[in-house]
């Protein structure tokens, strides 16, 4: 990483820093752009050039990597169930997270998520849109189509088994890997489905 992207990647966690200070002190919606600028000691004009929204420091990391996930998941090997296919690349993708990143910081972030109500619909959609970009990423591999129940289902099946993860990864405050976390709630869900076929 080169001089001006080790200072802006320093830029912008010092403004996600000043923002979860404040959203801790003060509440999310109480908290301004002008506040969070002004504690990070930059400028409003420079607050939106990293981020369109106050609430896009909370979920800017799952938007932009979307289409890296979707076109990690279509490469996967063919014969490959689905359900395996997402849980690979997750693994994947979160042994690829910012060597810089803060599992603290994730803490708070998920924490001022779950203690705002206008924070949790954000985050809905956001999940429902991640939904919606597997469910194509699976219809590619099993050419067909998006709208497929089966192809809908495995997407919400396995989101469901990421929020999962995340919410245990929190509530042991970070203590736990999550990758270790995610392979378990995987593993549960491939025993219960069994089980329930098992006469």
């Amino acid at each position: 990483m080169g001089l001006r992207e080790r200072k802006k990647l320093a830029t912008r966690n010092r403004l996600v820093d000043a923002a979860l200070r404040r959203f801790a002190e003060n509440g999310y919606d109480a908290t301004t752009v002008e506040e969070i600028a002004a504690d990070a000691q930059v400028s409003v004009t420079t607050f939106f050039r990293y981020f369109r929204s106050k609430d896009e420091i909370l979920f800017i990391d799952a938007d932009s990597a979307t289409p890296d996930f979707c076109a990690a998941l279509t490469a996967r090997p063919a014969d490959e169930p689905d359900l395996e296919a997402i849980r690979q690349v997750l693994r994947t993708f979160h042994v690829r997270e910012d060597p810089h990143d803060d599992p603290q910081r994730r803490l708070r972030q998920h924490r001022v998520v779950a203690a705002t109500p206008v924070l949790r619909g954000r985050y809905h959609e956001v999940s429902a849109r991640w939904q919606h970009e597997v469910a194509a990423g699976l219809s590619q591999r099993q050419v067909a189509s998006p709208d497929d129940r089966n192809v809908r289902l495995t997407a919400a099946i396995a989101l469901a088994i990421v929020s999962f993860a995340d919410d245990e990864w929190c509530a042991h405050e970070g203590a736990l890997d999550w990758v270790t976390i995610l392979d378990e709630a995987f593993e549960s869900h491939a025993a219960l489905a069994q089980s329930s076929l098992d006469p």
